[in-house]
């Protein structure tokens, strides 16, 4: 926030049962124990207007993803074989997703390949470049044909094989990443400070600042993160920022009043900043008590302050002697 360094610059392999999960019977799905671990799985997302992943294909797999060759893919199947679909690299281009602080997550697809459908599904079991190995169970089938599934791992990664043991389907089965993506909290930090804009880079001169408070979708990390007060221009009411919640912030306001005889343009902003997890390096009780004396115990470094991006700006001029309030809306995933 401030640039000034003497201020303190503010700121604002393991085994798992392949044998169970899924079954269709007459149109109702059974699902079973799920794994273990850090990673998540979760059915396709919702509102991409065909029940598919958000690549819009509807579960397909993409035109230009192929499949193992005809004399790789073994003979017809029978309803009631078992056997491994394995992934030959279908889709490859989203197989790595680098997340950091963030979920990585990737949508598999896996089609019948004919007219046979699977009589059973089991876990899908994925190795990652890092060599950690996770299973996956939460398959969701789309009317009779390919069943679809969403994944995901801390910080993401990249695949590096992935099987799953089925009974049934055609012979031209294909397991496919149709998709990927980086999910998680996106992180802000809010500053409220003198003029009707901040500056362009919002590393702040000492005299334009008031206060920053930093955090994320998750959670408000310190409120406030730094404070300038200026006692004779403004009286800041709460020495903090109010928001709508605590754990889950979607909106924020200041409360002030000037106290100067003049007219003061104001301004509150909301930057969105490179993921950090900044309470793993500071303690969330000693900042807030500091900046609520006047110090800015996160320096500007700490918050990447030149790679945050502006969300939106809320101000005006305001008079003295009265009680005033800005408010604005925070950003959500």
């Amino acid at each position: 926030m401030t640039g000034e360094e003497t201020e303190g610059e503010g700121h604002g392999s393991r085994a798992f049962p392949r044998r169970r999960v899924l079954r269709t019977l007459g149109g109702i799905s059974l699902v079973g124990i799920g794994g273990t671990g850090s990673a998540s799985a979760r059915g396709p997302p919702k509102g991409t207007g065909n029940g598919g992943p958000p690549n819009g294909n509807g579960g397909r797999p993409p035109d230009h993803a192929g499949g193992p060759p005809d004399d790789e893919r073994g003979p017809p199947q029978s309803d009631d074989e078992d056997r491994t679909i394995e992934w030959g690299g279908q889709g490859s281009e989203h197989a790595e997703q680098d997340c950091p602080e963030q979920d990585g997550c990737w949508y598999w697809v896996l089609t019948p390949g004919g007219p046979e459908e699977f009589e059973e599904v089991n876990e899908l079991e994925v190795t990652y470049e890092d060599g950690d190995t996770e299973t996956y169970d939460e398959w969701v089938q789309r009317g009779n044909g390919a069943y679809q599934i969403e994944v995901c791992k801390n910080d993401g990664g990249t695949v590096e094989d992935a099987f799953v043991d089925v009974t049934g389907g055609g012979r031209n089965a294909l397991l496919t990443i149709s998709d990927g993506e980086c999910k998680g909290p996106v992180y802000w930090q809010v500053d409220f400070g003198l003029g009707l804009s901040p500056p362009e880079v919002p590393k702040y001169e000492p005299e334009d600042f008031l206060m920053a408070a930093v955090g994320n979708s998750d959670r408000v990390s310190f409120n406030p993160s730094c404070t300038f007060p200026k006692e004779d221009k403004i009286d800041l009411l709460d020495r903090e920022f109010d928001f709508d919640d605590e754990d889950n912030p979607t909106h924020v306001s200041v409360r002030f009043e000037v106290v100067s005889d003049e007219e003061l343009d104001l301004h509150l902003a909301v930057f969105i900043r490179p993921p950090r997890d900044l309470t793993e390096e500071f303690d969330v009780k000693e900042v807030e008590e500091a900046a609520k004396d006047g110090e800015c115990p996160i320096d500007a470094d700490d918050v990447d302050v030149e790679e945050q991006v502006e969300f939106g700006v809320a101000s005006g001029t305001f008079g003295s002697g009265e009680q005033h309030t800005l408010e604005i809306d925070l950003p959500t995933p």
